[in-house]
């Protein structure tokens, strides 16, 4: 590390003797701290920031409610995850009976909605009960009990 630290000083002499002074910003005293960082706290992969600033991204365009972001935040990280988790799980089933789609359609031939072209609704009681009997009627695993 102290030959990094030499090293860095003796480039930043020589760049001042070739580059004019505009040059010479705050990102180019960085080098200098930086070999500093890099001795006090090693290697950067041990505190890198990336993955958390992307996720807090993420969680921001999740904010409806101006009012309460939290809230909002944690409503709709719940409701991916729980997608998540069923898309993932449903995968292993087959349906028994008539599919609504065809698996051998182009992608975007009929049925295509835009990204942000949706509506939400919701549902009454009887609609609810006719996915729910659905989905229950249409699974595998549920095929003991329905019998």
């Amino acid at each position: 590390m102290g030959t990094l630290k030499e090293d860095a000083t003796i480039t930043m002499c020589m760049l001042e003797m070739t580059m004019p002074p505009s040059f010479f910003d705050i990102m180019v005293h960085l080098i200098l701290h930086l070999v500093d960082e890099l001795d006090m706290c090693g290697p950067i992969h041990t505190r890198w920031m990336y993955c958390d600033e992307r996720l807090n991204k993420v969680l921001k365009g999740y904010v409806g409610n101006l009012v309460q972001p939290e809230a909002s935040m944690a409503t709709r990280y719940l409701m991916d995850e729980t997608l998540g988790l069923i898309t993932e799980y449903m995968d292993q089933f087959q349906p028994s009976k008539r599919q609504i789609w065809d698996s051998n359609e182009e992608e975007g031939v009929c049925g295509e909605v835009l990204e942000g072209a949706s509506m939400q609704i919701e549902l009454t009681i009887t609609q609810r009960n006719m996915a729910h009997n659905y989905v229950l009627n249409n699974t595998n695993i549920m095929a003991p009990w329905v019998r």
